[in-house]
C-alpha cells in the first residue's frame, strides 16, 4: 500500500500574495465582528479626543502650547506656542526690562520680549515692541510683563 504525503500543512499557507491578502482580509474581518463593540468604543473615544482637540483653543504639551489660529495665548520663556495645523511657532528669546529712570530722557524703549518667530522652517524679526510680519502671518504681542511672560495672537495676514 503506497502512502501519498501530507501535505496538508503546505495547503494551509497562502501561495500567492493574492491569497496572502485574502487570508489576512478574512482574519480582520473575523476579529472585527467578534470585537465589534470593542471597536465601537474605541472608535468613539478617538472621535471625542479629535474633536475636543480641534475646539479647544489651545493644548499644552509639556513646554508646547498647540494653538489655533487668532487665539490669544500666554507663554513663558523657554515655552514655545505652535499653530496646530501649519508649520508657525514663536519661543520668547529673552526679556529686556530696562526701563528709563523718570528723570532722565532715554533713546529707545529699553522694555521688550524678543521672540523666535518661524513660518516654515524660515525665521523672521519679532519683539514684543512691533506688530512682526513674516511668511504669511502676523505675530502681535497683546500684553508682557517684560520679566517671566508675553501674550501673542498669530493671524494670518491678508496677503495670504
Amino acid at each position: 500500500m503506497s502512502e501519498e504525503p501530507v501535505i496538508e500543512a503546505i495547503a494551509d499557507q497562502p501561495s500567492t500574495k493574492k491569497d496572502r491578502v485574502r487570508k489576512i482580509a478574512i482574519s480582520l474581518f473575523n476579529f472585527g465582528k467578534k470585537h465589534k463593540l470593542a471597536l465601537a468604543i474605541t472608535s468613539v473615544i478617538l472621535l471625542i479626543i479629535l474633536a475636543i482637540y480641534n475646539v479647544m483653543p489651545t493644548a499644552s504639551i509639556g513646554d508646547l502650547i498647540m494653538i489655533n489660529l487668532d487665539t490669544t495665548v500666554k507663554i513663558k520663556l523657554g515655552q514655545t506656542a505652535k499653530l496646530k495645523y501649519d508649520d508657525v511657532s514663536v519661543s520668547i528669546n529673552h526679556f529686556i526690562n530696562d526701563p528709563c529712570p523718570a528723570d532722565k530722557t532715554c533713546f529707545g524703549d529699553g522694555q521688550f520680549a524678543d521672540y523666535k518667530f518661524t513660518v516654515n522652517g524660515k525665521g523672521y524679526y519679532a519683539n514684543s515692541l512691533i506688530t512682526a510680519n513674516g511668511g504669511g502671518y502676523k505675530l502681535s504681542t497683546i500684553s508682557t510683563d517684560y520679566t517671566t511672560y508675553t501674550e501673542i495672537k498669530l493671524t494670518k495676514t491678508s496677503d495670504n
